[in-house]
């Protein structure tokens, strides 16, 4: 697909309430959240996105930096005093997908500022 058809899907996605504009990366372009209403309309989006969310998740709870609970439902991200240590500590070395990922969970000023 071309970058012109890729944003007209993006759109119409938007437009629909199967996607939300969360935030805007570092070079300016949108961060997307898939909602519950991407499932109906674009169930293959839905369920990728979900299966990719969930690595991301496991990655940065291997590495100490979220905390997860798991029960049958579903699952709790959190983030404690001992994540946030890990991850001054971890920071420089995450991928931008894992931290588009904290920034959708965590109040960006508090990535942001270490020193609080």
């Amino acid at each position: 697909m071309d970058e012109d058809a890729e944003l007209v899907v993006l759109q119409m996605l938007v437009d629909e309430g199967a996607l939300e504009i969360i935030s805007i990366d570092k070079d300016g372009e949108p961060i997307y959240r898939v909602t519950e209403k991407c499932k109906e309309i674009f169930p293959e989006l839905f369920y990728s996105h979900i299966s990719e969310v969930n690595n991301i998740a496991f990655d940065l709870w291997n590495l100490g930096v979220i905390e997860i609970q798991f029960n049958e439902e579903n699952h709790r991200v959190s983030f404690t005093k001992e994540n946030f240590i890990k991850y001054v500590e971890l920071k420089d070395t995450l991928t931008e997908d894992q931290i588009n990922f904290l920034n959708a969970i965590i109040d960006k000023n508090i990535l942001n500022n270490p020193q609080t």
